[in-house]
């Protein structure tokens, strides 16, 4: 059994993943050029995430149940995360 999650999504045009190896929350900004601002932006939000909203992060989490479990082919190639075919 394991606690480990791993999402990406897009904020301001980047890509982002998200994942929780044991007890920590780790972001990464995935492609080129870093951007500091945009990273700063979705740091400070994780960092400000209140323990109150476990709660309703479960019941928000039922809608990943019809989410795809990696992103599309489109997605990773707009963000040159592998090569066209």
């Amino acid at each position: 059994m394991t606690d480990d999650y791993e999402a990406y999504f897009t904020y301001k045009g980047r890509l982002f993943i998200i994942y929780t190896p044991m007890v920590d929350v780790w972001v990464s900004l995935i492609g080129q050029p870093p951007d500091n601002e945009i990273f700063s932006e979705v740091e400070a939000h994780v960092q400000n995430y209140q323990s109150s909203f476990y709660f309703t992060g479960l019941i928000a989490s039922i809608r990943f149940f019809f989410t795809p479990f990696n992103p599309s082919q489109k997605l990773l190639q707009e963000h040159e995360m592998i090569v066209g075919k």
